[in-house]
């Protein structure tokens, strides 16, 4: 994939409509360019900050969404920003037409953990992680998790490989990563002063849902169907 072909694809890249392989490639590319992957880094932010500003209630929009970065989706630099000047446009019109009751604080927080999983666990840029027993339950148990009950939480299939304390919405947030040896996805328990309310979003190519038990609530972020996180989700809830 050259540069002309990651931008023509990166529409569908940031909405996730990429199948697995097309997306290795792109992924590919953007470890190799620099450029690509700062222009791509950028539209993510702009599209995460968007999200962040909006209730989790949003009013579905996916069609909407698919037509404009389908109709103009090119190579050329000039229609890649009018891919995101459109798109904007089309989340500013939402947000004006429809506003929830509900905290922005929640949504905005789904946005910061999609984009710290696709960072530190997707891109797998360096981070120090903590793997060891003594390490992991360092890390977990100021969060409310021994570690055994974070083992225990593992998704059907799933182990928890590694653990840090990182930082969202500008907290410091316990993120967890569990793998069945093909693909990985992450847990972020915040604080017991950070309130989350339920719900599920697609950000890019990430999906987050959140969970509560009875004294811990966090967020799984995967690539992954609603249903799949769904599921996730409820055995996590049961294991707590």
């Amino acid at each position: 994939m050259n540069c002309s072909e990651l931008r023509e694809a990166a529409p569908l890249y940031i909405s996730g409509e990429l199948d697995d392989a097309a997306r290795a490639v792109l992924r590919r590319h953007l470890a190799a360019c620099p450029a690509c992957a700062r222009e791509i880094e950028e539209q993510l932010a702009a599209d995460a900050r968007l999200i962040g500003a909006f209730s989790s209630a949003l009013p579905d929009t996916a069609n909407l969404e698919r037509s404009i970065r389908r109709r103009i989706a090119a190579p050329s630099r000039q229609k890649w920003m009018l891919a995101a000047g459109s798109i904007a446009a089309m989340l500013a019109f939402v947000f004006v037409s429809y506003q929830s009751p509900r905290s922005r604080s929640t949504p905005k927080l789904y946005a910061e953990a999609a984009r710290d999983h696709r960072v530190e666990v997707v891109e797998r840029q360096p981070r120090h992680w903590r793997a060891g027993d003594a390490e992991l339950q360092t890390v977990t148990s100021p969060y409310g998790l021994s570690l055994a009950e974070a083992r225990r939480i593992a998704p059907a299939g799933y182990r928890l490989e590694r653990a840090r304390i990182c930082g969202l919405n500008g907290k410091r947030v316990l993120h967890l990563v569990y793998t069945d040896d093909a693909t990985e996805l992450s847990v972020y328990v915040p604080g017991r002063d950070t309130k989350i309310s339920g719900g599920q979003a697609a950000i890019g190519a990430e999906r987050v849902t959140a969970f509560r038990a009875h004294r811990v609530a966090g967020l799984v972020v995967a690539e992954a169907s609603a249903a799949d996180c769904d599921r996730m989700v409820r055995s996590i809830e049961a294991a707590l």
